[in-house]
């Protein structure tokens, strides 16, 4: 498979530049013509039809020059290109008598612009009625005149990437290695015009240049593009994009192209798969998670990233949702009044924000919605997601002055106990590593809703989930796992009629099948497929459990298709795999394992009940989630004087709770990012320092800024402790912010 030539990187090689200035001081070479394809010859730059890239390799060894690593022949000067390109005399004559609709234009055609004479028309068309105008694109190019019998109808013009695009980036999923060995894969759609109004004749044309694009590239240039790209201002809805099966990834970021110009508008990014199986062609690897922010960024980033831009509809409010949540992070569990670097304004904007009125746009949905979107992102970069689903109640029985907190349970002289009802969803890898917040709702569904309320929250989640699969790509597969609570029929019947988004649930109840058998009676029957050795986690002792040391399971794992009988009417039998787990010999006074797994996933192999096991035991990293949010965040000790105000408040500690459990687990699943990616460079500063202190290694990855976090937390660093957990984390970030600000204090005096 032909990559992308990295010319500039493979001459500033020292070997190379050795070679290059041996030929650079033949003097049989009588300008600089001949040197630079006696250097495409010695170092075999060729592009994918076998040409040389002399015009490339020119440009390299121009910087190389420019840097004084490499001496040319002098060149005679010549005057700079315009950037103008030749036009028609006179416009293009408007279309004459052109339909309503597409499909009774006639003669309509999509020709490639292949000589001068196109090339003249095209150009015309572009400069006097595209609002971009017509320019002199980069990089290979394929350019399209849409004609009929009317007349010319409009222009298509497809150029070279963009060199560099963080939401791209984090869509593809691809290293910086992968991303310049194969950006060439990617084509920029950057012109697109279309003339008069004719119904659907826009995505009609799309539709047809996107079907013979890659085959007019791989004629011209001998490679196929895997991706086009395009942007669309945000006046504008890009309707015609999604009617071509477009998905928006995100939008730029409106910075100047070169330094001193004016700040672009930032636009809307669609993209579009040429190919669907890009990714295997690029044997490109399962990514993590990414950067929370990009390297050497301010700090306030990350939070921009996660809350800027909130449709609250002014943009003084978004600006206040971003204040707000760096002063709840940067005093995690305690009072915003606590912040070391607060003003007084300040404190009161924050308020002010979260006790805005029932009618204002600062609702749950809208302040959870970038950090959504940037979920989704990170979702998309995966083969497999999963969204796991739980609930929990908070309570605020003691906030006697809060007003609007529900009823979430009575004890037996029948006092009720005040606060509010919590639905998640997070979103995981297949491996556990949090991508983000899906879901937080504190309100209790409707009765006029079809299930009872306990019910219906279960459901309202997944169709949730359903919505949110629609903006990822069709190869990544999601997975909503959920426990005992939410095993219902009417679950499994939304699942039936979706079906985009899998289902597995721990069964709670031994149905009768069809076959009259019972659930739990069939599958323990089953052939035993595989036995496996499994870590438990500690649970601590609760209400409602009585506690379990960590500790290892020797598990048998059986699987088998089972028909259940509706429980609504008019709906027919549902068949589902069940995956039964079962630990035959457990310690003395434990309870023993006895899992029963139903799933809408094909379970036929013992692998695949493994999988299926190993993606329920994912589930626990909502546990920790609530526990970092009750815990860490102290959400239950929030005193705000109404319960809006709190699920406001809940909202936003729902991101920073996944941000300490994202830093906590990628130390140790992606020890080799830098620092960077996390802390700011007051932070690296004062953690470079405290290294010293400590006698540990500098903080230069963030296995080894995490690891001094965990020691300013408490954590021991003994020999057989295992590695710092979420709890540890939090109490370590509490202290670094501390003492940051005493550091800046210290520096500001010096």
């Amino acid at each position: 498979m032909f990559v992308q030539s990295q010319i500039l990187r493979t001459l500033s090689r020292p070997s190379s530049l050795a070679r290059l200035r041996q030929l650079s001081g033949d003097s049989s070479f009588k300008n600089r013509s001949d040197l630079v394809q006696a250097v495409c010859e010695a170092f075999q730059f060729r592009d994918a039809r076998g040409v040389w890239q002399t015009a490339n390799c020119r440009r390299a060894l121009s910087k190389l020059s420019f840097r004084g690593q490499v001496n040319l022949p002098e060149v005679e000067r010549l005057p700079p290109r315009s950037g103008h390109v030749c036009t028609l005399p006179s416009p293009v004559p408007q279309p004459v008598g052109l339909p309503d609709h597409v499909t009774d234009v006639v003669g309509l055609s999509i020709d490639v612009v292949t000589d001068q004479a196109q090339r003249l028309v095209w150009n015309t068309l572009l400069a006097h009625e595209h609002p971009r105008g017509a320019k002199r694109f980069i990089g290979a190019q394929v350019h399209y005149l849409v004609n009929s019998a009317h007349g010319y109808l409009g222009g298509v013009g497809f150029s070279a990437g963009c060199l560099r695009l963080a939401p791209r980036e984090a869509w593809m999923g691809w290293s910086e290695v992968e991303r310049q060995r194969h950006l060439l894969r990617v084509c920029g759609l950057s012109r697109f015009l279309i003339r008069g109004r004719c119904r659907n004749l826009a995505s009609h044309v799309l539709g047809q240049v996107l079907r013979r694009v890659a085959a007019d590239f791989e004629a011209r240039y001998a490679y196929r593009p895997w991706v086009v790209e395009t942007f669309v201002d945000p006046d504008r809805s890009g309707s015609c994009f999604k009617a071509a099966n477009f998905t928006c990834i995100g939008q730029t970021s409106g910075q100047a192209r070169r330094k001193g110009d004016a700040p672009n508008t930032p636009k809307a990014i669609f993209v579009y798969e040429l190919d669907p199986a890009w990714r295997t062609e690029m044997h490109t690897h399962t990514v993590g998670t990414l950067p929370v922010r990009a390297p050497q960024a301010q700090l306030q980033d990350w939070v921009s990233l996660e809350f800027g831009g909130a449709p609250l509809r002014d943009r003084r409010l978004s600006k206040r949702l971003e204040t707000t949540a760096t002063m709840l992070n940067d005093v995690l569990g305690h009072g915003i009044a606590r912040h070391t670097d607060h003003e007084v304004a300040e404190v009161r904007g924050c308020y002010r924000l979260l006790s805005q009125g029932p009618e204002s746009q600062v609702t749950c949905e809208n302040i959870l919605a970038p950090h959504r979107a940037q979920t989704l992102a990170r979702m998309r970069s995966q083969k497999v997601v999963l969204c796991i689903q739980d609930g929990s109640t908070l309570n605020y029985d003691t906030k006697l002055a809060c007003e609007g907190l529900q009823v979430i349970g009575s004890n037996q002289t029948t006092t009720k106990t005040r606060g509010l009802p919590l639905q998640v969803t997070l979103a995981t890898t297949a491996y556990g590593l949090p991508l983000g917040v899906l879901r937080c709702s504190t309100d209790t569904p409707s009765r006029t809703k079809p299930l009872k309320p306990k019910m219906q929250k279960w459901l309202d989640g997944y169709e949730d989930m359903c919505q949110a699969a629609e903006d990822l790509p069709a190869d990544t597969r999601v997975v909503c796992v959920m426990d005992r609570e939410a095993d219902c029929f009417a679950l499994y019947d939304a699942q039936r009629q979706n079906g985009r988004v899998e289902m597995l649930v721990r069964a709670k109840h031994d149905r009768i099948l069809v076959s009259d058998e019972r659930l739990i009676d069939k599958l323990s029957a089953a052939p035993l497929a595989r036995k496996v050795a499994l870590e438990l986690q500690r649970l601590t002792k609760r209400k409602k459990s009585s506690g379990r040391p960590h500790r290892t399971a020797h598990l048998e794992i059986r699987h088998d298709r089972v028909t259940m009988r509706s429980k609504i009417k008019g709906r027919p039998p549902l068949s589902l795999y069940g995956v039964y787990v079962n630990e035959p010999n457990p310690p003395e006074d434990e309870t023993p394992v006895n899992w029963c797994l139903l799933t809408s996933m094909e379970v036929n192999t013992a692998e695949e009940a493994l999988t299926v096991l190993n993606y329920y035991v994912r589930r626990w990293r909502i546990e920790e989630f609530f526990r970092v949010l009750k815990s860490g965040c102290k959400v239950e000790e929030l005193s705000l004087r109404t319960a809006l105000g709190l699920s406001r408040a809940i909202t936003i500690y729902s991101v920073i709770a996944w941000r300490v459990m994202l830093l906590t687990l990628l130390g140790r699943t992606g020890p080799d990012l830098p620092s960077d990616v996390f802390f700011t460079d007051a932070e690296i500063r004062f953690l470079d320092r405290y290294a010293k202190k400590m006698r540990q290694p500098p903080p230069e990855t963030l296995a080894a800024a995490t690891h001094l976090i965990s020691l300013l937390g408490g954590y021991l660093n003994r020999s057989r402790d295992g590695p710092p957990g979420n709890q540890t984390m939090w109490l370590g970030l509490d202290r670094l912010t501390t003492s940051v600000f005493v550091m800046t204090l210290m520096e500001d005096d010096d």
